[in-house]
């Protein structure tokens, strides 16, 4: 689904679209996962604001697991996602690498995660940053050959990014 046919609102500052629950945020996931152009202007949500209204715990959702994001199967955000002060809970377990947010050519702020992120491959909360990463608190328990508290890839700014939780990696 695009943005406009998934969430209520128009994705403008003053309108943005609404995650107000676990089906919003499974939405918005399967969105970044059906996003594969490299385009920027063609990734999921480009120049488009999303705002979290509420905690939202999707370790309640069976189907949910996260973002796979690696090499060759790339997803994208380029959207404004703000998470408006609120928690996101997750609980992902997969034999390949996972994140909650892709390639994030857009910004994430004002976020906080909490739960677990358990892989094979990596495991971090955003996969790779080219847009920017402010006001977030990760509370999360990573676990995977590659664990990594806050990206796999950095090539922008993050500002005012606190983590907590436990790094496990490859023995």
């Amino acid at each position: 689904l695009t943005p406009d046919e998934a969430f209520e609102g128009s994705g403008t500052l003053e309108d943005p679209y609404i995650i107000a629950d676990e089906e919003d945020f499974m939405n918005l996931t399967n969105g970044f996962n059906a996003s594969s152009s490299t385009v920027e202007t063609e990734m999921y949500g480009y120049g488009k604001y999303f705002l979290q209204t509420s905690d939202i715990d999707m370790t309640l959702t069976d189907r949910y697991c996260g973002t796979i994001a690696n090499g060759s199967d790339k997803c994208f955000f380029a959207g404004i996602y703000n998470g408006n002060g609120y928690t996101l809970k997750v609980s992902i377990n997969d034999t390949v690498q996972r994140s909650v947010f892709p390639y994030v050519y857009g910004v994430i702020c004002n976020l906080k995660i909490q739960g677990s992120i358990t892989s094979e491959a990596s495991a971090q909360p955003v996969r790779s940053l080219y847009g920017s990463l402010v006001n977030c608190i990760f509370d999360l328990s990573l676990t995977a050959d590659n664990a990594n508290g806050i990206l796999y890839s950095n090539y922008n700014l993050v500002y005012n990014v606190f983590t907590k939780g436990s790094l496990a990696g490859k023995e």
